[in-house]
């Protein structure tokens, strides 16, 4: 009974040996090993590409930025010129108003300096 158990014992070891053997002789074989670095190279090649995707992504990003930035400053400048745009405008209809207030007292004959087209109050051309 006693050498029974022994050789079930030694059978036991035997497999362990065999599997370690198994493993072993895996990890030193060249192609299991090359297809792990590869895998890990392939890895390492999809990473760097998604960092340099989200550098370029970085750059755009700040491109728009700046163009934005700079669209903002050239909208200030145009609400500037805008603004003195209405201002001109407003100077010119003042200025019309003012005129045609001038031609109308000229008209009328009560602007004083002018030379008359109206009838005039004054009896200086008979």
């Amino acid at each position: 009974g006693q050498l029974g158990m022994l050789d079930e014992r030694l059978d036991g070891i035997t497999g362990k040996v065999r599997r370690v053997t198994g493993m072993v002789e895996k990890l030193s074989d060249g192609k299991w090993l090359d297809g792990k670095k590869a895998k890990v190279k392939e890895e390492d090649e999809k990473l760097k590409c998604a960092v340099e995707g989200a550098e370029k992504k970085q750059r755009e990003l700040k491109e728009i930025e700046a163009q934005l930035a700079s669209s903002a400053q050239e909208l200030s400048k145009m609400s500037q010129h805008e603004q003195h745009a209405e201002d001109c405008e407003k100077r010119v209809v003042d200025a019309a108003e003012e005129l045609s207030e001038v031609e109308g007292e000229r008209d009328a004959g009560t602007l004083p300096g002018c030379p008359l087209r109206a009838p005039s109050k004054h009896p200086t051309s008979s």
